[in-house]
């Protein structure tokens, strides 16, 4: 998966994509922020 970098975005080697949208994929995605060990991406949902 790929996103487009805004023109000041610079690319972060800390970013994680979270593979599921469900209650599991979003907690997961919380306690990543939470403890500030990576910076969410996204969501990927199939």
């Amino acid at each position: 998966m790929f996103r487009w970098l805004a023109v000041r975005e610079a690319p972060r080697e800390d970013e994680a994509l979270i593979l599921g949208v469900g209650a599991m994929g979003r907690l997961t995605g919380v306690a990543l922020r939470k403890r500030g060990r990576r910076h969410v991406a996204g969501y990927l949902a199939w």
